[in-house]
């Protein structure tokens, strides 16, 4: 393209009303999506539009790009300077994204260090312990010229230089963060910051392997600067804006630069940078970061969810993290979410180390052909940043409670109901810890018809420690204007006149006493649970106080009825139709009501009276309960009767919803009946609170979600149709949204929400605590994330066990060797009285002489002796009262010593053989009997005063969890490692076994030894049992046995004795203790054993081409020398600074000197200011140059007063003659 033609373009915009011969070209309209679809409107290629001329790759179009761009402009605003501000900008925006994917191609490269330049030093990895960066004394430079980089093109702060940030990361920040100053030539922060910056990833095709894996673990950055990015208006603390005010001035934090830290924030699946602006107060000269709790209070909360993270001094969490610790439920603990985003930050981690090894993988396969000459890199894969522990996860779940403390407490303060429900617990109290633990005794919750907790108070006492509570529930109902409640559902104190006069301001309240605690008061009178007769009590008791409602049992019945004609299986009759009507049926779709107080009496005390009389007996004759106790508890409860009837005129059901049955519609019903609902919220908070204890601020914070989180859900089943849609808990953010949307919309986003009221001051939970107590609470924490704090991370102490099962240590392990290494491996031979129990002996010690021990049994005894212990403590040296002294046990030489030192061996299986006589005899001789008498007052006096000692199968009611839960008895099978019972039966069931060695067949059936043995067993127990003068002058306990144990008891003995017999063959074993002292322990293996024959994981080879790397590679790979050809101080031509300056002068609306206004364009065609319409000849518009100035005629105005144009015109040119030509 020629210079004349290009002047010509340029002439025919600002000379265009001088070329009247040359047609105008059509106005096309074209309403532009963006800035680059604008059309040039000027010049040859007026029709183009701007990004198609800028991206044409036709030579003539690149060239008047290059060209056009150069000329000053005359008419700022102009379609010319339109077009030159374009191009100047996706300019810089190439040569941007250009320098970019160079900075990757230059880090890479950079990294490698030649292993002959051993003049360099070693980068080492940067530390990822310290994650709240702060100035640290440690410089940088020595990593920067391993990379090739001057220090000095690094625009980035100090600070940041000289912290963990890597360098590689302040490399690539730089560039996205600073620019050239056009005037002063140095880098200073772009105008258009964004709040994330991703760093530019890896290449994806090599010609050299990369030698660095730092590019493979960049991570994102954050830049949180809002004044910068909205320029709001932040003041100074209050202490500041009171002296401002004092002065009458109002002073505004001002921009100071970037902020010293830079931190690393937790994410969900890994890490990333933040830094932040710094803000000063030129008033006090005070400087505040941007992240800090005074500015981040000041931004409006659309404003403030772009901010993404929670600090705290050391670490910081994302949002996204915390939000996931909210919903504390039973199974979602602090744990299990650490070791979810643990895997995450592994599976990341290693992804990344892998993509990085691959892409050197092609070149190592050419080096091990010989094609290359490849190194290993020097760097190595930086470690993956520890995940905080599962304690400082919820220290920072409680940081976002107290950030919101204020609206939980006013949110539980604006619960009311019209039916209320006191009941008090002990479960929680017991996670109370740190310096409240222990002081209080009660948690007291208050609920209503829905379900919903007005309000939860830790006590330590009950009664009149309730006195403030019950007034602020007052209070508050009188405050809002809201009508006293109906009714009062207690679990005790019904009667009492203290209860009434805790709520003396709501007269006429009903206090009625909670039918479920009442019928657990005559469960108490019962033997057992499981007493056949328990439940049918319970069933008629309960059918003593209620009665159905005959109309919804006969809707429900008919749908049954329709239910089971469509299966054609079943009779039709009412009885039979009752009988498939389940309880839960009945309660869904079924109201009831109590009888009446003396209906009730009549019919209780009936049934007391039956089931008092042989009819309470279960076929084993034991009585469902003793009939004094039950009267005893029947005459207490008898006045309770008027406390549990349905009060007045108060309608207790809710209808909920319906349900087709049977092709019927149903009404489902919700009874607001008893406080019993507020069991589940004691289990509810429990859960909620995690670990075994708690702290009072954090006991304090976890209360406060839960109730509120509670409340939330049962409200949503209070209203028609499920309540809102969206399911969150913040009220702010709903308020906010519904706002908004009234002001966009007109309506309500959430239909549902209310706000809740003002927070009236009540103490609730911990806080009523120490108000009773006289402690003072203290619940502010320090919200600043630039203050330490008290949030520790240490893994090695007060560790949060897993909210599951632990593995228990157990004390029969047999793998533990003791000081007798042949005891320590025998098996424990037991025979247990029961196979659910476990019996133990008394323990009495019987000290014996060494020497009487060596010796061994006597050659009369059987030559396979029953292996049993009658102490578990033979060892002890300590005598008992009852044991002999050691003269006494060693006067003889004939004492018999049997298995692990037990005393009187002959004596008890003298007594074990006159047992086994009588297994056929059919009874028991006076001779029998005197001769077992006599063989028991052989026995040692310390086994004749031993008994077995049972398990207890009953405890005592104040033992219990609960004030009216009974535990079931814990039974257990029979496990190996049972202490054993009794030596004498064991010395039976071994005669009898080797007695009945074989099956006997028995009217043709066989009939297995062990049914043998156990008969003969049963048949000597009658016998012994059952002789009232034997059982009078001995002490003999022949329990019961099963096959079960009697199988056990004979495969462990037959284990125990061969084992015993191939020990004999072995050494003797040293000493149990050593002389000299062992050798430390070792460390920990560096890493596990290499197993021979690995799984076969079935990878898919590595797709990169082979051909392309051997092309482009050399036989060695060449070390690329450092450089860095793309500085941020660019040294800037005379001439285009002061066009610079210039321009910068004209987009602020005046150049320097003159004062010139800049031109803004408004449209293509003039308006006229009398019809407002186009000043084009279309519109009838004219104009007349004379020299006494410019006429024009618009038709509106001059048109009324002339015939036309024409004569308009001949009537101006005599008072305005036409200008005369210069020559």
């Amino acid at each position: 393209m020629s210079v004349c033609s290009m002047k010509c373009g340029l002439l025919s915009e600002h000379g265009e009303h001088t070329m009247k011969h040359k047609p105008r070209p059509p106005v096309v309209r074209v309403v532009p999506t963006k800035r680059g679809q604008v059309l040039v409107g000027f010049g040859l290629y007026s029709q183009m539009t701007m990004a198609s001329l800028f991206n044409s790759s036709k030579l003539e179009h690149s060239s008047y790009v290059k060209h056009i761009v150069n000329p000053p402009v005359m008419h700022p605003g102009g379609k010319l300077d339109k077009l030159q501000r374009y191009i100047r900008k996706k300019q810089e925006e190439k040569a941007d994204d250009e320098t970019l994917v160079q900075l990757v191609t230059e880090i890479e490269q950079r990294t490698t260090v030649s292993h002959g330049q051993s003049n360099q030093s070693q980068v080492k990895p940067p530390s990822s312990t310290v994650v709240a960066v702060t100035a640290e004394k440690k410089s940088s430079d020595s990593a920067q010229a391993s990379l090739g980089i001057p220090p000095e093109h690094i625009a980035l702060p100090k600070p940041w230089q000289t912290s963990t940030l890597p360098t590689v990361q302040q490399v690539w920040l730089s560039k996205v963060l600073y620019r050239v100053n056009p005037r002063t030539a140095k880098a200073e922060l772009r105008s258009n910051l964004e709040m994330w910056y991703y760093p530019p990833p890896p290449m994806q095709v090599h010609s050299n392997p990369p030698a660095s894996p730092e590019t493979y673990f960049m991570q994102p950055f954050f830049l949180w600067a809002p004044q910068r990015m909205w320029a709001v208006d932040l003041r100074c603390n209050l202490d500041c804006q009171a002296k401002q005010s004092e002065k009458n001035v109002k002073v505004y934090l001002t921009q100071a630069g970037l902020y010293r830290t830079v931190r690393r924030v937790l994410n969900v699946d890994g890490w990333y940078f933040m830094g932040t602006e710094y803000l000063e107060c030129k008033f006090c000269k005070r400087k505040f970061a941007g992240w800090s709790q005074l500015v981040l209070d000041q931004l409006d909360m659309g404003c403030r969810s772009y901010f993404p993270a929670l600090l705290t001094y050391r670490y910081s969490c994302d949002l996204r993290v915390v939000k996931l610790l909210r919903e504390r439920t039973l199974g979602n603990s602090s744990t299990k979410l650490r070791n979810q985003i643990l895997e995450q930050h592994s599976e990341q981690h290693m992804q990344k180390s892998m993509q990085f090894m691959q892409a050197r993988e092609p070149f190592h396969i050419q080096a091990q052909r010989g094609l290359l000459n490849m190194q290993a890199p020097e760097k190595k894969i930086p470690e993956m940043p520890p995940v905080p522990t599962a304690s400082w996860f919820l220290a920072v779940y409680v940081r976002d409670v107290m950030t919101r403390l204020d609206e939980l407490k006013a949110k539980i303060t604006s619960t009311f109901g019209s039916i209320l429900k006191l009941d008090s617990t002990k479960k929680v109290t017991k996670k109370l810890g740190g310096k409240a633990a222990g002081t209080a005794s009660w948690v007291t919750n208050v609920g209503n018809e829905f379900g919903q907790v007005l309000m939860s108070v830790l006590t330590d006492s009950e009664g009149d420690g309730l006195c403030d509570m019950s007034e602020g529930l007052m209070r508050r109902y009188r405050e809002a204007n809201v009508a006293a409640p109906k009714v009062l559902y207690v679990d005790r104190d019904c009667c009492s006149a203290r209860l009434k006069s805790n709520f003396h301001q709501w007269g006429n309240i009903e206090i009625r006493l909670d039918i479920w605690h009442f019928l657990c008061r005559f469960a108490s009178g019962c033997i057992s649970e499981s007493h056949a007769l328990y439940s049918t009590f319970m069933a008629r008791l309960s059918a003593c106080i209620f009665e159905w409602d005959a109309e919804d049992v006969q809707k429900l019945r008919t749908a049954k009825a329709s239910e089971l004609h469509a299966k054609g299986v079943w009779r039709l009759q009412n009885e039979d139709v009752d009988l498939h009507i389940t309880k839960k049926e009945l309660a869904m779709h079924c109201k009831r009501r109590t009888r009446g107080v003396e209906e009730t009496a009549r019919l209780i005390k009936d049934l007391v009276d039956t089931f008092s009389s042989e009819k309470g007996s279960d076929t084993m004759g034991i009585p469902l309960f003793d009939s004094g106790t039950m009267g005893q508890i029947w005459k207490e409860q008898q006045r309770h009767i008027a406390c549990i009837q349905d009060p007045m005129g108060v309608q207790l059901y809710t209808k909920t919803g319906s349900r087709k049955k049977g092709g019927l519609e149903l009404p489902v019903y919700r009874c607001a009946r008893g406080s019993t609902s507020l069991e589940s919220f004691h289990n509810h908070i429990d859960r909620f609170i995690p670990g075994s204890t708690a702290n009072d601020v954090h006991f304090q914070a976890y209360l406060l979600e839960g109730i509120v989180r509670w409340n939330e859900d049962r409200a949503s089943a209070a209203v028609q149709g499920g309540g809102s849609k969206s399911r969150t808990y913040s009220s702010a953010l709903r308020h906010e949204v519904n706002r908004l949307n009234r002001m966009v919309y007109g309506t309500d986003f959430d239909d549902c929400y209310r706000d809740p009221g003002r927070y009236t001051g009540e103490n609730i939970g911990v806080q009523y605590l120490y108000n009773q107590t006289g402690k003072q609470w203290d619940s502010v924490v320090n919200l600043d994330p630039d203050e330490p704090d008290d949030f520790t991370d240490n893994p090695t102490e007060d560790r949060l066990d897993d909210e599951g099962f632990e593995d228990l240590f157990d004390e029969n392990d047999p793998t533990v060797m003791t000081l007798l290494p042949e005891e320590s491996n025998q098996h424990c031979v037991s025979l247990d009285s029961d196979p659910g129990s476990q019996h133990k002996t008394i323990q009495q010690t019987i000290p014996a002489d060494p020497k009487d021990q060596s010796q061994g049994p006597d050659e009369n005894l059987p030559s396979l002796l029953p292996e049993s212990s009658h102490s578990d403590d033979a060892g002890d040296s300590t005598p008992s009262p009852q044991a002999p002294s050691t003269s006494t046990a060693t006067s003889t030489h004939t004492e018999t010593i049997g298995p692990r030192g037990i005393l009187g061996w002959k004596q008890m299986q003298d007594l074990a053989n006159a047992l086994f006589a009588l297994r056929d005899t059919a009874a028991l001789t006076e001779l029998a009997v005197n001769e077992i008498i006599r063989l028991w007052e052989e026995l040692p006096p310390a086994f004749q005063q031993s008994r077995v000692l049972y398990p207890p199968r009953y405890k005592d009611d104040s033992a219990h969890t609960g004030r009216f839960m009974q535990k079931k008895p814990h039974t257990q099978t029979i496990t190996q490692g049972t202490k054993p019972a009794s030596p004498l039966v064991e010395a039976l069931c071994v005669k009898l076994e080797t007695a009945y060695h074989s099956p006997e067949k028995h009217q043709g059936k066989s009939i297995s030894r062990w049914k043998i043995i156990l008969d003969k067993y049963h048949h000597i127990r009658n016998l012994v049992t059952l002789h009232d003068r034997l059982m009078e002058k001995t002490n003999l306990q022949l329990y019961e046995l099963n096959q079960t144990t009697l199988h056990k008891w004979w495969n462990d003995r037959q284990k125990k004795l061969e084992e015993k017999v191939l020990i004999q063959a072995l050494p003797t074993p040293a000493i149990g203790e050593s002389e000299e002292p062992l050798p430390p322990a070792k460390s920990l293996l560096p890493k596990l054993p290499e197993c021979q024959t690995p799984h076969n994981f079935n990878t898919v080879p590595n797709l990169r081409s082979e051909r392309r790397t051997q092309r482009e590679a050399t036989s060695t790979v060449s070390t690329p020398q450092p450089a860095y050809n793309s500085p941020l101080r660019i040294a800037v031509p005379r001439t285009t600074s002061y066009y610079q300056r210039k321009r910068a002068a004209e987009d602020t609306g005046a150049t320097p000197g003159d004062g010139k206004r800049k031109y803004v364009h408004k449209g293509t065609f003039n308006v006229c200011k009398h019809c407002h319409m186009p000043k084009t000849v279309d519109f009838g518009h004219s104009r007349h140059i004379g020299e006494h100035g410019l006429d024009t005629f618009c038709p509106s105005v001059e048109g009324r007063q002339y015939a036309g144009k024409e004569a308009w015109l001949e009537a101006r040119k005599k008072e305005n003659p036409p200008k005369k030509s210069k020559k």
